[in-house]
C-alpha cells in the first residue's frame, strides 16, 4: 500500500516538473496555498489603486467621467484620457483571458459571456456611480469579492443558471438607485 501512495505522489511530482514556467506564473499555487490569480488580482489592485487615488491622471480620469466640459476646460485632453483607460482595460482583459485559458486548457467564443455584467456589478456594489465621477479602487475590490461570493453561494445552493444573471442584474439596479439616492441626499 506504501508502494503505491509513493508512485502516486511520483506522478504528481512528475506532472508539476511538466508544467511550464508560464503555466506556474499564471495558474499556478502560490506558496502551495492559493492559487497564483489571488496574488495577480492584488497586485492588480494595488498598482490601480495607486494610479487612480495618487497620481495626477486618476485625478484626470475622475474629472473627465464626472464632467468632460469642466475637464476640457482645466486643459485635461479628455480624449486621450479615455483612449488609456481603454488601453488599460483592454490590456487587463486580454491578460484575464490568457489566464482563463491557461487556467481551463481550453477555448471557446463563448466562454466570456456575462462576465461584463459581473464587472459592472462589482464596480456598483462598490460604490461606483454610474454617471461618472465617483467610485475607488478598495471599493471596487470590495464589490468583486462580494460578487463572487454571492455567486459561489448561489451555485452551492442549487440556483439555476439563469437566477445567477437575475440576481446581478438585479443587483446592479439596487446598487445604481440607492447610490442616485446617496447623491441626491448628500447633494452631489
Amino acid at each position: 500500500m506504501i508502494i503505491v501512495e509513493d508512485a502516486a505522489d511520483d506522478a504528481a511530482v512528475v506532472e508539476d516538473d511538466r508544467s511550464s514556467l508560464i503555466e506556474k506564473l499564471f495558474v499556478g499555487k502560490c506558496c502551495g496555498l492559493f492559487p497564483v490569480q489571488t496574488l495577480w488580482f492584488f497586485i492588480f489592485a494595488i498598482v490601480l489603486g495607486m494610479l487612480v487615488h495618487f497620481h495626477r491622471f486618476g485625478n484626470w480620469i475622475f474629472v473627465t467621467g464626472d464632467n468632460e466640459i469642466a475637464a476640457r476646460a482645466m486643459g485635461i485632453n479628455t480624449a486621450k484620457v479615455k483612449v488609456i483607460c481603454y488601453m488599460i482595460v483592454g490590456v487587463l482583459c486580454s491578460f484575464m483571458g490568457m489566464i482563463q485559458n491557461l487556467r481551463i486548457e481550453s477555448f471557446a467564443a463563448n466562454q466570456g459571456v456575462g462576465y461584463e455584467l459581473k464587472a459592472i456589478a462589482s464596480a456598483v456594489v462598490g460604490g461606483t456611480s454610474l454617471m461618472g465621477g465617483i467610485g475607488s479602487i478598495p471599493g471596487i475590490f470590495l464589490g468583486t469579492l462580494t460578487i463572487q461570493i454571492i455567486e459561489n453561494g448561489l451555485i452551492l445552493m442549487g440556483a439555476p443558471a439563469f437566477g445567477i444573471s437575475a440576481f446581478i442584474g438585479a443587483a446592479i439596479i439596487l446598487f445604481a438607485v440607492l447610490n442616485v439616492s446617496i447623491s441626491r441626499v448628500t447633494g452631489r
